[in-house]
C-alpha cells in the first residue's frame, strides 16, 4: 500500500471512531440498509413461507477449522440450517427474504410470530442450494453470539408448526 493509500485508510478509520456510533446504532444502519436493498412488496409476501419452521429438515453447529502451527481445532462460527425447499423459490430469493425479515425486526417494523428467531442482523446469512434443501448457514461475529444462534436455531426448529397459522388468527 502506498504512504498516501495508508493516510487515507487511516483518516476514514478515525473519521468513522471519532463518529461515535454505538453497537445499536451500526446494526440499525445496516439494517435500514438491507431494509431498501432486499424488501418489496412481494418479499413482505413471502415472509411467512420461507420463516416458516416446518420447513426445517436440521439444524447443526456451524464450524471453522484454525490452524497453528501443526494443530488446528474447531471454532464455533453459528448455525447450520437445512430448510426443505420452499415452492418456487430458489436460493437467491430465500436469501433476499431472510435478510429482510432479521432488518425489519431489527427496526421494529415487523414482530416475529416465532418465540426463537435466530434471523438477525447480527449474523451474516448465506443461502446455497444442496440438493432438494436449501443450506442457511447463519455466522455471528463472536463465539459468545455463535452460541446463542445456535441455541435459537436450535429452538426455531422446535418451535410449533403451525405458529404461522395460530398467528393469522
Amino acid at each position: 500500500m502506498s504512504r498516501m493509500g495508508f493516510v487515507i485508510v487511516l483518516a476514514s478509520t478515525s473519521a468513522a471512531c471519532s463518529a461515535g456510533l454505538s453497537d445499536r446504532d451500526t446494526t440499525a444502519l445496516r439494517a435500514a440498509d438491507s431494509v431498501r436493498a432486499n424488501c418489496d412488496a412481494q418479499i413482505l409476501d413471502e415472509d411467512r413461507v420461507v420463516v416458516d419452521p416446518s420447513l426445517v429438515a436440521s439444524v447443526d453447529p456451524l464450524y471453522a477449522r484454525v490452524h497453528s502451527g501443526r494443530d488446528s481445532s474447531a471454532r464455533l462460527l453459528g448455525a447450520e440450517i437445512r430448510l426443505r425447499s420452499p415452492d418456487g423459490f430458489n436460493p437467491t430469493q430465500v436469501d433476499r427474504v431472510l435478510e429482510c425479515h432479521a432488518a425489519r425486526r431489527a427496526l421494529g417494523l415487523a414482530v416475529s410470530p416465532l418465540a426463537s428467531d435466530p434471523f438477525s442482523t447480527t449474523v451474516d446469512i448465506e443461502v446455497r442450494a444442496d440438493h432438494s434443501l436449501y443450506v442457511v448457514r447463519l455466522m455471528a461475529p463472536d463465539c459468545d453470539a455463535a452460541r446463542r444462534t445456535l441455541a435459537l436455531a436450535r429452538a426455531y426448529a422446535g418451535d410449533g408448526r403451525d405458529v404461522y397459522a395460530s398467528a393469522a388468527h
